[in-house]
């Protein structure tokens, strides 16, 4: 990224623009064989501000005719190892979005990805398949809000139009005045949704999807959980605390099974009552982290 900088010169190209190769993968031919692409990414993001300081500092010297050592250094950067900040991995949704942005589709990462274990034990199809059906069939797809737009009746009645995305494809989609009411909320763009409704398809025209409900997919998701951890630090490891947190779970009863870690003496105790089962929703995993705990569930 210094190269480029210097190469380019001083204010041709600025943090944005540098921004967008990366989330467009401009450099990944450039990272070693083991390095993951979600680590790749983070670290060059990280030091934009480090590149372009260098990189323009080089070609302020080399247009005053100033080709000294630094500038010579810079010049080697392209075939010397760069030490880049060492900085936690972007996560899927981050990828997706940052090259959305920068191209304007997903090509490594889609949003979806990090709920596909959730979508097949759900038994939800891909929109692909879904839109296969015949019309007036009902369907439960999930994917990403895109062109979401309010438009009006001939009644003055809003109502919105978009496209709902995965991997597979995509669908139109139609809420109407009572749907929209309901779920505007959750119909913006970028949304991670699970959209149920009646297919209306008609001969060489694109299949729409006429909605009756929606829910958020990560909401949809835990809904469906199996089984959730729960790592509790040694500060929240005390009588009182440990009584306070299964006060909070017992107020959400449901299927899914908790687990319990925590050190205790030197040991780390892992825990799990057969009888003592949630609901999963944000509300509770909030809760959990007002403990100071961290979560995971499956």
């Amino acid at each position: 990224m210094t190269d480029l900088v210097s190469r380019l010169g001083s204010g041709v190209i600025n943090r944005r623009g540098i921004e967008s190769l990366i989330g467009a993968g401009a450099f990944d031919t450039l990272r070693l064989d083991d390095e993951p692409l979600e680590k790749w990414r983070a670290k060059l993001h990280s030091y934009i501000g480090a590149a372009i300081q260098a990189g323009t500092r080089a070609a302020e010297d080399r247009e005053r005719g100033q080709d000294g050592l630094f500038a010579a250094a810079v010049e080697a950067d392209s075939a010397a190892e760069i030490h880049l900040p060492d900085v936690p991995a972007w996560t899927l949704e981050e990828m997706a979005k940052n090259e959305k942005a920068a191209i304007g589709f997903y090509l490594h990462a889609h949003p979806i990805d990090a709920y596909a274990a959730e979508l097949e034990a759900s038994r939800v199809p891909p929109i692909s398949v879904a839109a296969e059906g015949s019309s007036r069939d009902l369907v439960r797809v999930a994917g990403v809000v895109t062109a979401s737009a309010l438009r009006y009746s001939k009644k003055g009645k809003r109502f919105c139009t978009l496209r709902l995305e995965d991997r597979s494809g995509g669908a139109k989609c139609v809420a109407w005045s009572e749907a929209y009411t309901k779920y505007s909320d959750l119909l913006q763009d970028d949304n991670l949704v699970v959209i149920s409704g009646k297919l209306e398809a008609s001969e060489n025209q694109e299949v729409t999807i006429i909605i009756s409900d929606v829910t958020s997919l990560s909401e949809a998701a835990m809904a469906n959980a199996r089984s959730i951890a729960i790592d509790i630090p040694a500060k929240a490891a005390r009588r009182e605390q440990l009584e306070e947190l299964f006060v909070l779970l017992t107020k959400t009863p449901g299927q899914c099974e908790v687990f319990l870690n925590l050190a205790a003496d030197g040991m780390d105790v892992k825990l799990h009552s057969p009888t003592t089962r949630v609901q999963l929703t944000a509300t509770l995993l909030d809760g959990i982290k007002g403990f100071g705990c961290e979560a995971k569930w499956h």
